[in-house]
């Protein structure tokens, strides 16, 4: 039986990909034109980092997206760290966002 302690919340702030309940995105930017995104399926994020561009006046130029998520991603926090990852790419920073998941997202039950 293993009798060790489970690691402190604290610890999944650490991981590459965020903690449970954390949305991350991390954008290129290129002079291409176009978004692409992996996985394929996150067309909120896409959509929030072309109304990034374009609202910093670079709405000719294109990037990529890399969409990780644990647990239940709200689609609001996908469209926060992608727009906020898009600011970072073109002010010259790391491109990479992490947003946390409201709370109530991550308990969402049905009730129909």
């Amino acid at each position: 039986m293993n009798d060790l302690p489970p690691p402190p919340a604290a610890a999944w702030r650490c991981q590459t990909h965020g903690g449970p309940g954390r949305s991350r995105v991390r954008f290129t930017l290129s002079d291409l034109p176009g978004l692409t995104s992996w996985p394929p399926h996150c067309g909120a994020a896409v959509l929030a980092a072309a109304a990034a561009l374009a609202a910093l006046g670079l709405g000719y130029q294109g990037g990529h997206l890399e969409v990780s998520s644990r647990g239940p991603a709200a689609e609001a926090a996908e469209r926060l760290a992608a727009r906020r990852a898009v600011e970072s790419a073109v002010r010259g920073g790391c491109g990479t966002a992490r947003v946390a998941v409201p709370e109530r997202a991550m308990h969402r039950t049905r009730t129909d």
